[in-house]
């Protein structure tokens, strides 16, 4: 397997912390979003969600092509194992919830906008109008239990991701989460 030489590059820590921010803002204002009387709250949501993917794609490519970033050797096999395997869960998690998020929205008849600009059309219900005819229920259904799931199983990886990194800074006392910051 590859592994990224350190120190980690300037690209790695920025995508790492920009994608941390945009994921933990859009799993915060994805569960408040159905309280905000605002129109435009679920619109928003997917304008930034189908960014964030951007980011996440490119991210995920450049993660596949110069490996995971070296393991520090001084700690056990499980402990470097389970690093990893969090690691992998966070990456396909990532992943997943714009990809469910883009499924569900584009499978809802509603059409699909990217800040204002339409990148498919809606399809109205020509015996209710102001309703629309969904394009598929089972992939609108698919979308929405993959995307309400990844919520919880991402929750679960920061979780695991954070108190790791929490336990090398304070635990261990190792250069891990330092890394993170300069590289």
């Amino acid at each position: 397997m590859k592994t990224e030489s350190l120190p980690l590059t300037a690209a790695t820590r920025w995508l790492h912390g920009i994608i941390a921010v945009g994921v933990l803002s859009m799993l915060a204002y994805g569960f408040v979003m159905e309280e905000l009387e605002f129109a435009g709250a679920v619109l928003l949501h997917i304008s930034f969600g189908l960014t964030l993917l951007l980011l996440i794609a490119a991210r995920t490519v450049r993660r596949l092509a110069i490996g995971w970033p070296q393991a520090n050797l001084n700690h056990s096999l499980f402990q470097r194992r389970l690093a990893r395997t969090v690691q992998w869960l966070l990456l396909i998690a990532t992943l997943l919830m714009p990809l469910s998020g883009l499924l569900m929205a584009s499978m809802s008849g509603w059409g699909l906008q990217w800040f204002g600009v339409e990148l498919m059309a809606w399809s109205p219900d020509p015996n209710q109008p102001g309703e629309v005819i969904a394009v598929s229920e089972f992939w609108l259904g698919v979308g929405h239990e993959l995307h309400e799931y990844t919520a919880f199983i991402l929750l679960a990886g920061i979780g695991l991701h954070l108190a790791g990194a929490l336990k090398h800074h304070f635990g261990d006392r190792d250069d891990t989460l330092r890394r993170m910051w300069r590289g």
